[in-house]
């Protein structure tokens, strides 16, 4: 197996786990969780921050706007838990938003320092996309989608989109147990499926909260 696909299944299973675990729990269990995963991307932000600071492809103006931006960012992951529903919506616009500061930081240097720039968004970009994933499933186990003022009935569709995504998710556990019986063009195809499948699984947990 090559060692890119091993790392996108290995990181597949991973996000199908703890994803599956997160729409398992209750909503005090839930914001626990979330906390430990903010200690974890906090660990990458500064990662990140070291790698900026010490690759020479990064000229001085750079470094110091990327840094400033990881600071914002990990100064909104610092600022308390999020218990309630009000707090999520307004934690999670902010995260968001200094997460997306942090990539349009680096954007523009794809051309000019390639290399730098591939390390960083493998640091980075992967580490990003997976907790912002996990704030939006954190809505769903505080009802932060709840549009009907029946609070039952409310509760009931929130665990009924939960079950659909646990089977989804399950779904693409299984395909990944697959990896080490193929090989070639059949392992190549199945990355590309669990790329595909773990990208639609993200997109339809922040759609939900669109409605």
């Amino acid at each position: 197996m090559s060692a890119g696909i091993d790392k996108l299944i290995s990181r597949v299973k991973q996000e199908c786990d703890e994803l599956k675990l997160q729409m398992a729990l209750g909503k005090a269990e839930a914001v626990d969780f979330l906390e430990e995963q903010k200690e974890q991307f906090k660990g990458r932000i500064d990662s990140t921050k070291d790698l900026v600071e010490r690759n020479p492809l990064f000229d001085s103006e750079t470094t110091d706007s990327l840094k400033g931006r990881l600071d914002e960012l990990r100064l909104q992951l610092a600022l308390g838990k999020m218990e309630t529903r009000e707090t999520l919506a307004e934690q999670r616009e902010k995260i968001g938003q200094s997460i997306d500061a942090v990539k349009d930081g680096v954007a523009p240097l794809r051309e000019t320092a390639g290399d730098a720039v591939s390390e960083f968004t493998e640091l980075f970009d992967y580490g990003a996309d997976f907790f912002k994933t996990k704030l939006d499933a954190l809505s769903l186990n505080l009802g932060l989608t709840k549009a009907d003022d029946n609070e039952a009935v409310a509760d009931a569709e929130t665990e009924a989109k939960k079950k659909e995504l646990v089977t989804r998710l399950d779904s693409l556990s299984a395909k990944a147990k697959d990896a080490s019986n193929l090989a070639g063009e059949e392992l190549s195809k199945l990355g590309h499926d669990l790329s595909e499948g773990i990208s639609e699984v993200r997109n339809e947990i922040a759609d939900i909260l669109k409605r």
